[in-house]
């Protein structure tokens, strides 16, 4: 959402969003939205993916855009898990053996 200086709000884009935002950054007037296993930019009211597949199912997801002194955008991708346990909250995500 955008809250405008009068602090009206206006919804920005939501369709494809999949919770948590972990990650938001402007570069040349364009917004790019880090989600649960995304990155998107946003074009006329709609995400539009530029990365996907990210493995964020688990304890901790893909996060912090930031824009690099060469002009690249970089993010961190977090863990599945604590400290290599798997617990049944992320077994439920398959791929375990």
């Amino acid at each position: 959402m955008r809250i405008r200086p009068d602090g009206s709000v206006e919804v920005v884009a939501s369709e494809g969003l999949r919770p948590p935002v972990t990650g938001l950054l402007i570069v040349d007037q364009s917004l790019y939205v880090s989600h649960r296993g995304k990155v998107s930019v946003v074009e006329d009211g709609r995400l539009r993916d530029i990365v996907t597949d990210l493995p964020s199912e688990g304890d901790h997801q893909n996060n912090q855009l930031a824009l690099g002194p060469d002009g690249k955008i970089y993010m961190g991708q977090g863990t599945t898990t604590n400290v290599a346990v798997v617990g049944v909250d992320n077994y439920i995500f398959g791929g375990w053996v």
